[in-house]
């Protein structure tokens, strides 16, 4: 998410809110805001800033890690 600008953001809610959202999550790495400021951030009532599509990649990973044998902590 920080290195690239989720999908389902920027169909939803734009281009725009997409590249704020991946700046925000590279200040959350550089640890210059924090990851509950973050997280706050991301959540609406209408659920535009949600990154799906990130959270879709993140979730298939594991998957295929786990089913490849590998044993998460």
């Amino acid at each position: 998410l920080a290195s690239h600008p989720d999908t389902l953001i920027a169909r939803k809610a734009g281009v725009a809110a997409a590249q704020s959202v991946t700046e925000a999550a590279r200040e959350v790495r550089r640890g210059t805001r924090s990851l509950a400021e973050f997280d706050a951030s991301l959540r609406s009532a209408d659920n535009r800033l949600n990154p799906g599509t990130t959270a879709d990649l993140v979730a298939g990973t594991l998957l295929a890690a786990l089913l490849s044998g590998v044993k998460l902590p």
